[in-house]
């Protein structure tokens, strides 16, 4: 079991032969790192690193259905649709919360029947079930840049200038959060670059409106708490095996990208569609194993996708979020097991090892295949330093 007192210790491992790798300035000084403790939550904001196929999903519908933590994610590019539809920019003060809309969810990459479902959950607790259309160019959107999600609050402003010559402003609201399927977001897109500079320009992170961000660039967050802003963010990440990482991206493609839909997996891993080292990538700003593991080890909380359970009682204990009532611990294991076990995340086809398929994925994810093996100890050594937990039982 988890130890139940405070956090107060960790070091991070040390490196082979005392080598000093030295981060960038700007990522270094706005997340805190892990041996700062205990967690400050009147000067620090969890930020979960969102890679895609990765538990994300799950952890976001935890801590946002169960908990009734408010959250900034690509959500918010969805509620600063609805706001420029209905004109509404400015109707209310700048700390309202409104339960507005109950928009049509759209299929989300780790489970694609969720929104029905959720829908149904909402019908069934009595709360108005009012559902909205997206504007079609959305829609389009998200059809055409799945994975690019940035472009639909990108679209979102340039249209507000659609049709005008000249001095056209862009859709600008006070910030406020809605609530959007069962849980709650502020009106911030926090996983673009333009949602990003629209958080700094509405001063975010000092409106006390939000709990925990997601976003799939961490440098780019780090943004956020650039002086002279006094916070910093607290990282925290889910890691899966990268060839099923690859696999489940195939299948979800499968479904929705008619290229994808006709191509083998040999074709897949060939394309672009497959990724290349994108934890990797993702974590260091580059191709880097190197300043991967260091920020890896020295800034995040780092859970597994294989433990999603185990890895989101350890967030919630290291944030002081594990005094949650037996209704809410029910209501996180039924929705997290839910989503683990749709098709994308279990029993996946994956290829025989060894086998030309798995020889290509383990070619374009050799950085990431390290840095997976890295997390999975970092898992176990953060479970016994952090945690309590004795080195034989993680």
């Amino acid at each position: 079991s988890l130890s139940a007192a405070p956090l107060t210790s960790y070091s991070p491992p040390a490196n082979d032969g005392d080598v000093t790798i030295v981060l960038d300035p700007q990522f270094n000084g706005a997340f805190m790192d892990l041996s700062v403790l205990p967690y400050n939550p009147s000067l620090e904001m969890p930020v979960v690193l969102d890679v895609p196929f990765s538990g994300g999903r799950a952890v976001q519908a935890a801590l946002g259905h169960c908990l009734r933590l408010v959250q900034c994610s690509k959500e918010g590019a969805e509620i600063l649709s609805r706001e420029r539809e209905l004109g509404n920019a400015g109707a209310v003060g700048v700390d309202a919360r409104r339960s507005l809309m109950r928009m049509v969810p759209h299929r989300n990459e780790e489970d694609p029947h969720l929104g029905a479902t959720l829908a149904e959950e909402e019908k069934g607790n009595g709360s108005p079930s009012v559902t909205h259309n997206h504007p079609m160019s959305i829609a389009d959107a998200k059809k055409n840049q799945m994975d690019h999600p940035e472009q639909v609050e990108n679209l979102v402003v340039v249209e507000e200038s659609k049709g005008s010559t000249h001095n056209a402003l862009p859709f600008d609201p006070p910030l406020r959060t809605e609530v959007l399927y069962v849980s709650t977001y502020v009106n911030v897109d926090c996983s673009s670059p333009r949602g990003i500079d629209r958080a700094i320009a509405k001063n975010l992170i000092a409106s006390n409106l939000v709990d925990v961000i997601h976003s799939p660039d961490m440098h780019d967050v780090a943004r956020l708490f650039a002086p002279p802003m006094q916070a910093y963010g607290r990282a925290i990440v889910m890691v899966r095996h990268p060839i099923a990482r690859a696999v489940a991206k195939y299948q979800w493609l499968r479904q929705s990208n008619a290229e994808v839909k006709e191509m083998t997996l040999e074709e897949f891993v060939m394309s672009d569609f497959a990724e290349d080292n994108i934890l990797t990538r993702t974590i260091a700003g580059r191709k880097d194993l190197a300043i991967a593991k260091e920020i890896l080890k020295r800034k995040f909380l780092v859970g597994l996708f294989d433990r999603m359970d185990a890895s989101i009682e350890r967030l919630e204990i290291f944030l002081h979020w594990n005094n949650i009532s037996d209704d809410a611990r029910s209501c996180q294991q039924a929705k997290v097991n839910r989503m683990m076990e749709n098709s994308i995340n279990h029993n996946l086809d994956l290829p025989p090892e060894g086998s030309p398929v798995w020889i290509s994925l383990m070619k374009k994810n050799g950085l990431d295949m390290a840095l997976f093996e890295y997390a999975k100890f970092l898992y176990d050594y953060q479970g016994h330093t952090l945690f309590g937990i004795p080195a034989s039982s993680t």
